[in-house]
C-alpha cells in the first residue's frame, strides 16, 4: 500500500515503562516492525511518547482501534496515526479529516452594534470642594 502510513504515534506512556513492556502491548495488534521510544537529548529520560511501525496499514489501523486506552503501568495509552497520510495529507486518501471547514461568512453572527459615545467631559477648571450646593441656599 504505497502512500499509506504504517506508523503509529503512541502517547501517554508511563516513564517507568520499558521498551519490552510497550512492544508486548503493541504486538497484540500484529507484528511490530520497529519501535522508537523518544528520549530527551539532555537528560536521557523518556519523553512519554514513541513511534511504532507495522508492516501494513490495516495492522496500524487495527492497533489504533484496539489498543487506544489500553492500560500500561497505570496509564492509558493514546494511539493515533503518526502522520497525515490517512487524513488527506500528502500522498494519502481522505479517510480521517483533521478538522471541520470554517462556516461561511453569511452564517457567522453579526458584530454587536457600536456603543454610544461617552458624555463629554465637564469644563476644565478647579474641582468643587465639598457637597454640591442647592440653588438658593447660602452657606
Amino acid at each position: 500500500m504505497a502512500g499509506r502510513s504504517c506508523t503509529v504515534f503512541v502517547g501517554n506512556i508511563p516513564y517507568d515503562a520499558t521498551e519490552e513492556d510497550l512492544r508486548a502491548v503493541l504486538s497484540r495488534a500484529g507484528t511490530v516492525d520497529s519501535f522508537r521510544l523518544v528520549y530527551d537529548k539532555d537528560t536521557k529520560q523518556p519523553k512519554g511518547y514513541a513511534f511504532c511501525d507495522y508492516s501494513d496499514n490495516e495492522t496500524a489501523m487495527n492497533a489504533i482501534k484496539t489498543l487506544s486506552d489500553v492500560e500500561c503501568n497505570g496509564r492509558r495509552l493514546r494511539l493515533d496515526l503518526a502522520d497525515n497520510a490517512l487524513r488527506g495529507g500528502k500522498g494519502g486518501g481522505s479517510m480521517l479529516p483533521l478538522a471541520l471547514p470554517a462556516p461561511p461568512v453569511s452564517s457567522r453572527p453579526a458584530l454587536p452594534p457600536s456603543l454610544p459615545k461617552a458624555p463629554a467631559a465637564p469644563p476644565s477648571g478647579p474641582a468643587p470642594v465639598g457637597p454640591p450646593m442647592l440653588p438658593g441656599v447660602v452657606p
